[in-house]
């Protein structure tokens, strides 16, 4: 089953509405929304974002987005209108800006990106193992890079989207963006320290993907955002530079299925602190482990306590 049709019933129920939910849009600041929309991203219009408002209900009667982090909300938006790449990787990068005024709420920004990978993956076996022992290239993946951005506002406690906008670019472009200091086109990646030998305990909290589908896409980036505690992170001091950014390599390493997720969260509200780490392995099998460290300000090592997790 391909991965679109796998979340394909969560994402009709986010896209079908309860009601006619006023939009307040109208109320973000154009000039805003249109800085964000530029660099050769193609701005939706108005009557795609606002049937995906997430305003679709469970069996239960609880609203599906709000069991959803802004980061898996986002994902599943993305995947009901991509074609699904077998070897690939995502990097989302969350911004947050606060509420000007009452009718001007607060609003979250994500880009999600997809690197496919797989032509460099094929490309690299080719030169390892000789053309005769390597599968097509058609096995790997062949499509383009694409980024997605969303503004979302929190609308009765659930996301909604207030503006949505894509794009496609080829393998100059992907190569030159940046990956927590990689090429984004980069095989194998790491974090700048090492990571503790002994693995943090896994958040627990219900989602409605959860049961039904176990490990996947979304239930790892909400377990990145549940155990950096996302929910409640004020803005920023430097409203340019993301609070958080997500890499998840999804069958990139190795022949069997496996994901490897990076994470850096800044702006901690902390002095002592500059930054928290986290690394999220899921091997052949599903077995699960998740990494972490915290890094002290380069003036505040004396007194800085940092969770050596």
């Amino acid at each position: 089953m391909s991965r679109n049709r796998k979340y394909c019933w969560l994402t009709l129920a986010l896209a079908s509405s309860a009601g006619a939910l006023e939009q307040p849009y109208q109320a973000i600041s154009q000039t805003k929304l249109q800085q964000w929309q530029g660099e050769g991203f193609f701005t939706l219009n108005k009557e795609w974002f606002s049937n995906h408002d997430g305003s679709g209900f469970d069996a239960n009667g609880q609203s599906l987005a709000a069991q959803l982090s802004e980061f898996s909300y986002s994902y599943l938006l993305f995947a009901s209108q991509e074609i699904p790449l077998p070897r690939v990787r995502y990097r989302l990068r969350l911004w947050r800006y606060p509420a000007q005024s009452i009718q001007s709420p607060a609003l979250s920004r994500i880009e999600l990106s997809r690197f496919n990978l797989g032509p460099m993956l094929h490309k690299q076996l080719v030169l390892e193992l000789g053309e005769a022992h390597v599968a097509p290239l058609q096995e790997f993946g062949e499509g383009p890079h694409i980024s997605w951005r969303f503004d979302l506002i929190n609308l009765y406690g659930a996301p909604h989207v207030v503006a949505a906008s894509r794009r496609q670019f080829g393998d100059e472009q992907a190569s030159a963006e940046d990956c927590l200091g990689y090429s984004c086109l980069t095989i194998t990646l790491s974090p700048p320290q090492a990571m503790p030998d002994k693995p943090l305990d896994l958040p627990i909290w219900q989602a409605p993907y959860r049961l039904q589908h176990g490990v996947s896409e979304p239930w790892l980036l909400d377990t990145l955002y549940h155990t950096l505690t996302l929910a409640n992170l004020e803005p920023g001091d430097l409203p340019d530079k993301p609070l958080l950014e997500i890499l998840l390599s999804t069958n990139v390493e190795g022949n069997d299925p496996v994901w490897h997720a990076l994470a850096r969260q800044t702006q901690l509200g902390d002095d002592s602190l500059s930054e928290s780490w986290r690394e999220l392995w899921v091997w052949p099998g599903g077995e699960v482990a998740l990494f972490g460290y915290d890094l002290c300000h380069p003036d505040r090592q004396s007194d800085c306590q940092p969770k050596a997790d």
